[in-house]
């Protein structure tokens, strides 16, 4: 499982995986190397990766989720990050998407990988927390899992390998 805070959406969403769920694995993406080791102290992930940093994003994703692919990924940045996940989550994976702060300001982000989301038959769900009424996170897991949500949403996350969501904070770089 593999997700990212420093955003309040990401450290609730981080929290639940870890602490009420269980997610077998749980790491996180921020900008610089001080969020990173919050998100991994303080939240409870098992990794962080800086994408401030530098080098090959994909790779330190990949490297930070063992090897594997995710199976949950939970998007509220978009640009790069989401870009370079469009090859990271496994086939029949699922994405979340509660905001994409890095075209707010008129940025377009590059969607140059959205074809694996047709050849790994990745479903994209949407959420706003105007719509929900309270957090992303938590409104989003708890649709997936149908009717009874809380269990499904317990199942939902407990049967993944990797989650992953991007750090919302304002730089989109």
């Amino acid at each position: 499982m593999l997700l990212t805070p420093p955003s309040a959406v990401g450290s609730i969403a981080v929290q639940l995986a870890k602490n009420v769920i269980g997610a077998k694995r749980v790491v996180g993406i921020a900008g610089g190397p001080e969020k990173c080791d919050w998100v991994v102290k303080h939240l409870g992930a098992d990794a962080c990766v800086d994408y401030k940093a530098g080098g090959d994003l994909r790779a330190q994703i990949k490297e930070a989720l063992g090897g594997e692919f995710a199976t949950k990924y939970f998007e509220n940045v978009g640009g790069n990050i989401l870009n370079t996940m469009f090859t990271l989550v496994a086939r029949h994976g699922k994405i979340a998407v509660c905001g994409m702060i890095s075209g707010y300001m008129g940025n377009k982000p590059d969607l140059s990988n959205f074809g694996q989301i047709i050849s790994n038959r990745v479903q994209i769900e949407g959420e706003s927390e105007k719509a929900s009424g309270g957090s992303n996170a938590s409104t989003i897991m708890a649709r997936w899992g149908g009717r009874h949500r809380s269990q499904q949403r317990a199942r939902w996350l407990s049967q993944s390998s990797s989650l992953f969501m991007p750090s919302s904070n304002n730089d989109t770089s």
